[in-house]
């Protein structure tokens, strides 16, 4: 729960993301498959910790392979 707020830039894509659990900052977006797509997203909680995803080649809405979705049981 809790109030989130998210900042955005002139062209409508999401930049910052803030709550009580801490922030989420999307930066660098280029195009896959014709979709926006940041290229690095960085968490931060409110102890200080911080985890940056970086993106070298993302894929969106590509196929995915039934074995994927199979528990390997």
């Amino acid at each position: 729960g809790g109030e989130t707020t998210a900042h955005y830039d002139g062209d409508g894509l999401l930049q910052r993301k803030i709550s009580g659990d801490g922030e989420a900052a999307y930066r660098d977006y280029q195009s896959a498959g014709g979709v926006a797509f940041p290229s690095v997203i960085e968490f931060s909680d409110p102890h200080g910790v911080r985890v940056k995803i970086t993106f070298d080649e993302p894929e969106v809405n590509g196929p995915v392979d039934d074995a994927a979705l199979t528990p390997n049981l």
